[in-house]
């Protein structure tokens, strides 16, 4: 294009204005729409998701893995499909509800809060245990080890020192129930 055409195209735009103006006019619209651009991307940004427990998906970078690690696997439920974001063992899946089982991949359970195999349920404070992964509490941190004087060398579902108890028989290591605290 030469200066005519530029001269004529540029007092068109500018409706009698310079060269200048018209640059000016142009520069502005070029900012504008980067910064519209750039804005519509980090609302793009900004809306992505993750599926939630029971949903439908594909892979587990689908699922939402903020809380616990959350599986695309079958949970054996046809309601819902084939493949859906579900729990692993001992995943926290809540304190029941219509759809509690559905979060549990395969053929696990929604027991007690946690996704566990049927007839497996988690172990509570005092009961027998042969190692940590089958207890479970939401009440305190619980381990497999022996406890106070009276089973001793007997391994259970106990916790430590300070932590809250309803007998000896939950209290690791020798430790004492007190006032509803293990205590030495």
């Amino acid at each position: 294009m030469d200066n005519n055409q530029f001269d004529r195209l540029a007092r068109a735009a500018a409706r009698g204005g310079t060269r200048r103006q018209l640059i000016r006019g142009m520069a502005g619209g070029l900012l504008a729409t980067l910064a519209a651009a750039l804005g519509a991307r980090r609302a793009t940004a900004q809306t992505d998701f993750y599926l939630g427990l029971g949903a439908p998906c594909y892979t587990d970078l689908q699922c939402d893995q903020r809380d616990q690690p959350v599986y695309c696997a079958d949970n054996q439920f046809d309601f819902d499909g084939g493949y859906n974001c579900c729990l692993g063992q001992f995943g926290f899946c809540g304190y029941g509800g219509q759809y509690a089982d559905s979060y549990c991949c395969g053929s696990m359970v929604c027991a007690d809060g946690y996704c566990n195999y049927p007839g497996s349920g988690l172990r509570q404070q005092g009961e027998t245990c042969q190692n940590d992964i089958q207890c479970g509490s939401l009440r305190v941190f619980l381990t497999c080890g022996t406890v106070g004087p009276y089973g001793a060398g007997q391994r259970r579902c106990c916790a430590g020192v300070n932590s809250p108890c309803d007998s000896d028989d939950g209290c690791c290591d020798g430790a004492f129930c007190r006032y509803g605290s293990c205590q030495y």
